[in-house]
C-alpha cells in the first residue's frame, strides 16, 4: 500500500482509532459510575456525544478531501490555506474549537453554588 493510499483513507482511520479510544474510556469510565462521580446518564451521554462528533467531524474531512480531489488531506490543512476546499478544511478544523460547554447550555453543576455547566463536576 502506497504512501496516497494511506492519505486517501486517513480520516475514516482517524474515525477508527477515535472510536476505539471512545469505546475504551467507556469501558475504563464504569468505576466513575460505580463510585458515584458521575451517573451512568452522563456516561451513556458523554459516549453518545464523543461518537457523534468524531463521526461528523471525521466524515466531513473526508468529504473534503474527496471532493477536492487531493491525494493527500495534510495538504488541505497548510497554513495558509489556498483555494476554497483548503479553506473549507480549515473551517470544520476551526469549527473544533468552540468551547464545549456550549453543548451543555442549561445544565446545571451539583457542585453548590455553581452555575458554570461541565460534564464531570469534578474536575474544575
Amino acid at each position: 500500500m502506497t504512501h496516497n493510499h494511506i492519505a486517501h483513507y486517513l480520516w475514516p482511520l482517524t474515525l477508527a482509532v477515535l472510536l476505539v479510544n471512545v469505546a475504551l474510556g467507556y469501558w475504563r469510565s464504569r468505576a466513575l459510575v460505580s463510585s458515584g462521580r458521575i451517573t451512568a446518564e452522563e456516561r451513556a451521554s458523554f459516549t453518545r456525544s464523543a461518537v457523534l462528533l468524531s463521526s461528523v467531524y471525521c466524515l466531513v474531512q473526508w468529504s473534503v478531501q474527496a471532493a477536492s480531489h487531493t491525494p493527500d488531506p495534510l495538504c488541505l490543512l497548510a497554513f495558509p490555506p489556498h483555494g476554497r476546499f483548503a479553506v473549507a478544511s480549515w473551517l470544520v478544523a476551526v469549527s473544533t474549537l468552540a468551547r464545549p460547554q456550549v453543548a451543555l447550555a442549561g445544565r446545571r453543576s451539583r457542585l453548590a453554588g455553581s452555575a458554570r455547566p461541565c460534564l464531570f463536576e469534578g474536575f474544575h
